[in-house]
């Protein structure tokens, strides 16, 4: 079977397993068989889910054919998967750089790194490249979870430990302390990222990488492709300071099985503003800005690092 093949064939296995989820508790609340209780009972053939390939990375990357982002690294670059130089990211060399220019001996060398939406794996295995103690990636989406455990098979990673499952609740309860974090492409995909980086930098004692996209009325308002996916703006209150809030909505996006937004239809995006003004507040006021591109595809995006300081806010 290929692994095209074997792909279609989980997907078939997992939505039957969803049908039957349905089932089961429609019938344990009393209700009338459904359509979907019927189509349960489909038969499903167990030996779809072998592969009678020979053993290759191919073979493991081709279970989520076209879903891949990023493209692998060497030795398995000549392996299909996606185009997005995500184990060769420059955003994360220039944090690793910055790290130890600015003070951290050997940069990540010997740290502990939180890592929030690993995606794909790629940032975690260029921590891990630069000498991270250790590394905890918290993944909630299912898809991109499972590709990551293949890309730490892959590419042998020993020091990063990827967790299933949502780093909001994670975070709330965090007893465990990091010296380093990596919130890369999660901010702009969260309900109540306010909140969220208030936990973050309660759990982080030396400093936090930055990349996302962020509200900015003036360049939405000129992009006719931006403008329609942004809704209802609110105020979020959070220990005393207000943060304009605008809803995101995801729209058709939500029909790539590829897709690696946040977990709900829509998201609240903050403004550079606001996502600074949260971060200083919260013990993080030294921030290094790297780029600020307001022509980004998807919407204003910003790379930073922040380090804990009792500073001022730089650039607000």
């Amino acid at each position: 079977m290929s692994s095209t093949s074997l792909s279609t064939s989980i997907r078939r296995v997992l939505s039957a397993a969803r049908r039957r989820g349905a089932a089961a508790l429609a019938a344990l609340r009393g209700a009338p068989p459904s359509p979907a209780a019927e189509a349960a009972r489909e038969d499903i053939a167990i030996l779809d889910w072998y592969s009678k390939e020979l053993p290759s990375a191919a073979n493991a990357v081709g279970i989520f054919p076209g879903e891949w982002a990023s493209r692998l690294p060497a030795p398995l670059e000549d392996v299909p998967a996606g185009s997005a130089p995500l184990f060769a990211d420059p955003r994360i060399s220039w944090c690793i750089e910055r790290l130890a220019a600015g003070g951290r001996e050997g940069g990540l060398s010997g740290a502990r790194v939180l890592e929030l939406g690993p995606l794909e794996g790629g940032h975690s295995y260029m921590l891990e490249t630069a000498g991270a103690a250790s590394v905890t990636a918290i993944e909630s989406n299912a898809r991109s979870y499972l590709k990551c455990l293949v890309a730490k098979e892959l590419l042998g990673m020993t020091r990063t430990s990827f967790a299933f499952g949502d780093f909001v609740p994670y975070l709330r309860g965090c007893t465990d302390r990091y010296d380093v974090a990596v919130a890369s492409g999660v901010i702009y995909h969260l309900l109540d990222p306010v909140s969220v980086i208030a936990d973050l930098c309660a759990v982080t004692d030396d400093a936090i990488f930055v990349w996302t996209q962020y509200y900015d009325d003036e360049v939405i308002a000129a992009r006719s492709d931006l403008h329609r996916k942004f809704g209802d703006r609110r105020t979020a209150n959070l220990d005393g300071y207000d943060y304009e809030l605008v809803e995101y909505r995801y729209l058709d996006a939500l029909d790539f099985a590829g897709f690696c937004g946040g977990s709900a239809p829509t998201s609240n995006w903050l403004t550079r503003d606001g996502l600074t003004a949260a971060f200083a507040r919260h013990g993080f006021a030294d921030i290094e800005v790297h780029d600020d591109d307001r022509d980004h595809v998807h919407g204003p995006a910003i790379t930073f690092l922040a380090r804990r300081s009792g500073g001022v806010v730089a650039g607000a």
